[in-house]
């Protein structure tokens, strides 16, 4: 993956523009101290890219979480398949 350095301005910014006051709808229904899966699904066929920036984001938000994928970038993911579990 990507080095943390790459991406970190882009990410700083994005972040500080798209979420400077939290989620009304997660703060709602989570504490802070749930531990949480997410499944990443395809909605339609497609080559995977950008797997370096997607976990770069959840790192930076979250150093300790962790990321199974099952493809590479590159590789061809049909619709429905779930390309990573969070």
């Amino acid at each position: 993956m990507g080095s943390p350095f790459i991406y970190e301005k882009f990410l700083r910014e994005s972040f500080e523009e798209d979420i400077p006051t939290g989620d009304i709808t997660s703060e709602s229904l989570l504490t802070g101290n749930e531990v949480v899966t997410a499944k990443l699904k395809a909605k339609e066929d497609l080559v995977l890219s950008g797997m370096g920036i997607f976990e770069e984001c959840f790192h930076w938000l979250n150093k300790d979480i962790s990321i199974q994928w099952f493809f590479k970038d590159s590789q061809f993911v049909l619709n429905k398949q779930v390309i990573c579990q969070i």
